[in-house]
């Protein structure tokens, strides 16, 4: 069967609560892994470009408190605009873990 995915891709974001823009472009989103993360939260938005205001604010996950990590279906979800992430804690880091459509 033809996939129109590619391999799937990480970032890591540490030591800030910058907004960052991961991917502007359509893609999938598969889930965050906290790695030092101890007390903020992960806002995920459907966005091409970070401070969007028409961004859909798809998940603020609370990995930081629960220290577990999240994962969207065995699929993914998919993000029509793009993916930002932002932490709420410069003391947190993260990896994200997400593919972009092949086309």
């Amino acid at each position: 069967m033809y996939s129109s995915l590619i391999p799937a891709q990480y970032t890591r974001i540490a030591g800030d609560t910058t907004e960052h823009a991961i991917m502007q472009k359509r893609g999938i989103l598969f889930g965050i892994v906290p790695s030092n993360t101890t007390v903020g939260t992960v806002t995920i938005k459907d966005a091409h470009n970070v401070a969007d205001g028409t961004a859909i604010t798809m998940d603020v996950a609370a990995i930081g408190l629960t220290q577990v990590g999240k994962e969207y279906g065995p699929y993914g979800v998919e993000l029509t605009a793009g993916l930002t992430i932002q932490l709420s804690s410069a003391s947190d880091s993260i990896l994200v873990i997400w593919a972009p459509y092949n086309q």
